[in-house]
């Protein structure tokens, strides 16, 4: 009789402390995202395909995809979050979507002053910027694909999905977000990059703490990469300094309008996001009544 109370306790406070993620094991994941994308460009060198180890759209969906997925399921398996959960636990209300598309210009325009900051203190390495000009000159809808659909869903699954969500039943909020913000910017390799993605993923990582929807995080992060890609190749708007990828011109600065237009998009955005935002009513499910033994 004994053991079995014992067991029952047992089982209680296993229970207890399930799902969750340490930061070490978040730690783990990012490297593993990493690793894992090395060693498969790695391979594809090896394997001796032309197609695979060139700078393609294709391939770099392929290594994308693998590298999201295995990471994406090995902090499933740490965290104890099921990946189905994640999509399934908390749609898309239909009025945040306006809210999130004004923040997510607003966000681009800063990120491109950011991003002219940043080359002025630390220039661009010019083959990474010829391998980013010989993507975008690439097939237009496959690029697209890739870089606006693929990368954030994979990218919002493996950081806001599985980190974000198993580090904040563990940590504070706050701790949560700052730690998968952090790894999120790791991953991005370059230092100008890096610095970028440490501050749109706080963006997502809000727009997830706030709303609890993981697809939310993975329309805005789509919105900012697909206006980022469409406005690089196709609208060149006539404002000095916005999305200049160029090596070979000065560094220039938007004009200061412009960039009140974009903190000014952002803030009314958030706003926006507050106010509209219904949370769900809460789920009332009672237990099964445990079996009774009559004597």
């Amino acid at each position: 009789m004994d053991s079995d109370e014992e067991q029952i306790e047992t089982v209680e406070e296993e229970s207890s402390v399930e799902p969750h993620l340490t930061i070490l094991q978040a730690v783990g994941i990012a490297i593993l995202v990493i690793l894992l994308q090395f060693l498969l460009a790695r391979i594809f060198v090896v394997l001796g395909i032309p197609f695979l180890a060139s700078n393609h759209w294709l391939p770099l969906a392929i290594l994308q995809l693998i590298s999201g997925l295995i990471a994406a399921q090995a902090g499933s398996i740490l965290s104890g979050i099921r990946i189905a959960d994640l999509f399934a636990r908390h749609r898309i209300q239909l009025l945040l979507l306006l809210p999130i598309t004004v923040a997510s210009c607003g966000i681009l325009i800063l990120a491109s002053e950011l991003g002219n900051i940043l080359n002025a203190i630390k220039p661009i390495p010019p083959e990474y910027l010829d391998l980013i000009n010989d993507l975008f000159s690439q097939n237009f809808w496959g690029v697209l694909f890739t870089i606006a659909i693929l990368t954030p869903i994979i990218e919002e699954l493996v950081f806001r999905g599985v980190i974000l969500e198993g580090l904040q039943i563990r940590y504070s909020p706050v701790i949560a977000a700052l730690v998968s913000s952090l790894l999120f910017a790791l991953v991005h390799g370059l230092p100008q990059a890096m610095v970028n993605a440490f501050f749109l993923a706080l963006f997502f990582s809000w727009v997830m703490l706030k709303t609890r929807s993981l697809l939310l995080c993975i329309v805005a992060h789509a919105l900012y990469n697909g206006l980022d890609l469409v406005l690089s190749k196709y609208v060149q708007l006539p404002i000095s300094g916005f999305n200049n990828m160029s090596s070979t011109q000065l560094i220039q600065y938007q004009p200061w309008w412009f960039d009140s237009l974009g903190v000014f998009l952002l803030l009314i955005g958030i706003g926006g996001l507050r106010a509209l935002y219904v949370p769900p009513p809460p789920d009332i499910i009672q237990p099964p009544p445990l079996p009774t033994t009559e004597v």
